[in-house]
C-alpha cells in the first residue's frame, strides 16, 4: 500500500526476489510518484511495474478487512494477502513524549516543535531530527544526512558556549529541491532531477544504477560513518 517512491521500490524489490509471487500495488491517488509535481516519473514506473506483472490500483484507498488477511477499498472490494506493507508515509514516533508529559513540545501531527537550529522549542539542551521533528520538507536520505550535520554541529556549539573555543550555531534550511532516486531492483530504475523554473527532468536507469540502485548507496553510508571493518 502506497504508490510513492518506498511503495514503487518495495514492489520491484518483491517481484525481482520472487518471480512466483502474486504482487498488488495499490495506491490512494491518481498516478504513481505524484509527490515529484511531474506525471512523466510515475507514467514510467507504472510502465515497469505492469510489465513485470505487478498488478497497479490508482485511487484505491486500503484498509484492513474484517478477516487477517484481507484488505479492503473505498469502492468495497476486497484482497487477499498473505503479507502487506504500508509505504503510505511516516508517522512520528511520538507518543511516549506526550505519555511522558511533553505534549508541548508536539504540533497537532505529533511532530516535534524545532527552531531554525533543529533545538526543541522552549529547550536549550534537546534536539530532534529526521522523520520526528517538524521541518517541512521531503523526508529522504539527503535530508537527513543535512539535518545531523547541523544537529551535530549545534550540539558541540552548545556544549562549548564559553570560552575561546567557542562555535556559533548554524541555521537548518529545509531541503525543497533534491534529486529523487527509485530503483526499480538493482539493474534499474529512474531518478527525478528538479529543474529551477521548469519541469522536473527525469533520468533513466544508467543514473539510478549508477547513483544508488546497484549498491543502495551502502559504500557510500559506511564512509559518511568512519565504518571500515569487512
Amino acid at each position: 500500500m502506497g504508490g510513492g517512491p518506498g511503495g514503487v521500490e518495495l514492489s520491484a524489490e518483491i517481484r525481482l526476489a520472487r518471480p512466483d509471487a502474486r504482487v498488488t500495488l495499490a495506491h490512494s491517488g491518481p498516478a504513481l510518484l505524484d509527490s515529484t509535481g511531474s506525471a512523466r516519473p510515475g507514467r514510467k514506473a507504472l510502465a515497469w511495474l505492469e510489465a513485470h506483472d505487478i498488478e497497479v490500483r490508482l485511487d484505491s484507498f486500503m484498509s484492513p478487512g474484517n478477516d487477517f488477511g484481507t484488505y479492503r477499498d473505498g469502492r468495497g472490494n476486497v484482497i487477499e494477502a498473505d503479507l502487506s506493507f504500508w509505504a503510505t508515509g511516516t508517522t512520528p514516533n511520538t507518543l511516549w513524549l506526550r505519555l511522558a508529559g511533553h505534549g508541548d513540545w508536539l504540533n497537532r501531527d505529533g511532530h516535534v516543535k524545532v527552531d531554525r537550529t533543529l533545538r526543541v522549542e522552549g529547550r536549550l539542551d534537546v534536539f530532534a531530527v529526521g522523520d520526528v521533528n517538524d521541518v517541512r520538507e521531503l523526508k529522504i536520505t539527503p535530508a537527513a544526512l543535512a539535518q545531523a550535520d547541523i544537529a551535530a554541529h549545534n550540539i558541540r556549539a552548545y556544549l562549548q558556549s564559553s570560552g575561546k573555543h567557542r562555535k556559533e550555531p548554524r541555521f537548518y534550511r529545509p531541503i525543497q529541491r533534491t534529486p529523487l532516486i527509485v530503483p526499480f531492483g538493482p539493474a534499474d530504475g529512474l531518478t527525478v532531477l528538479p529543474v529551477p523554473g521548469g519541469e522536473s527532468a527525469v533520468l533513466g536507469s544508467r543514473t539510478t544504477v549508477m547513483a544508488k540502485a546497484k549498491t543502495l548507496m551502502t559504500p557510500y553510508m559506511r564512509r559518511q560513518l568512519g565504518y571500515t571493518a569487512a
